[in-house]
């Protein structure tokens, strides 16, 4: 396992993305619970989506997914992570990630016809 050291100690940011990278969901789940940004960004601008996305680890795009990550986040290059998925020929994580945008938009408009409703009772 080769993880990035910085002055003698590993990057909590650094360690999600490793997880991210190489399919370890237990470990990304663990820095996620420590409050470790699942936005956080490589040299590059690729948050841990793009980097699981690409490397086909579906656990993780999962658990980042039910995290809040941001589904259309594009990296420094205007890479989005389910570009990087379909590119590689994960199709279930292309599947996954159409899916998760759906829900987004769903509920973003849910919250908003609620919030109509509660502004029109007033």
């Amino acid at each position: 396992m080769k993880i990035k050291k910085r002055k003698g100690f590993i990057s909590a940011n650094a360690l999600l993305r490793w997880a991210a990278k190489n399919g370890n969901a237990e470990l990304a789940q663990i820095a996620i619970n420590k409050g470790v940004n699942v936005h956080t960004k490589d040299r590059w601008g690729r948050v841990p989506l793009h980097l699981c996305a690409a490397n086909g680890h579906i656990e993780v795009v999962s658990l980042l997914v039910a995290n809040n990550a941001t589904i259309d986040i594009p990296d420094d290059t205007g890479l989005l992570p389910i570009a990087l998925a379909l590119d590689c020929g994960h199709m279930p994580i292309v599947k996954c990630l159409l899916y998760a945008k759906e829900s987004q938009k769903q509920e973003k408009i849910a919250d908003c016809i609620k919030f109509l409703t509660e502004l029109s009772q007033d």
